[in-house]
């Protein structure tokens, strides 16, 4: 029996059906693709994904956490001396004022918490063995 080897046109004819198999296969890749970066673009997932690193990178960085930390107290601390020192009037320059001496404020608690903590305890100690002994 005589071995039938197909003619070039019918190699031709296969290969452009492999290929448009292999097209239609990309082209649900790439919509799939695109599909999935449209919906990690949306806002909402923006944010939750930013959320997410944030909370992740702080759980598992210390330091991190630590200055975090002293950051918040140095920005609460700051805007509550703002609150007590520089309250009332309509003034542009007492805001100006206590706006600079909110930063100021914040800058040298959360720079020194620790020496703030120590000191405090001193002080809560000492008040503390006073009353006790009366």
């Amino acid at each position: 029996m005589k071995n039938i080897s197909p003619t070039p046109t019918e190699k031709l004819h296969h290969k452009i059906a492999l290929l448009e198999m292999q097209r239609e296969e990309d082209w649900v890749i790439l919509k799939d693709s695109i599909d999935d970066t449209l919906e990690q673009l949306k806002p909402m997932n923006l944010i939750k994904s930013a959320i997410k690193g944030t909370y992740e990178s702080v759980t598992h960085s210390p330091e991190l956490k630590d200055g975090l930390g002293k950051a918040a107290i140095g920005l609460t601390s700051g805007f509550l001396l703002k609150k007590l020192l520089f309250s009332g009037g309509g003034n542009p320059l007492i805001k100006l004022a206590g706006a600079a001496f909110q930063t100021l404020a914040s800058n040298v608690v959360a720079n020194n918490t620790d020496k703030i903590a120590n000191t405090g305890e001193k002080i809560f100690g000492f008040i503390k063995s006073k009353f006790s002994k009366s």
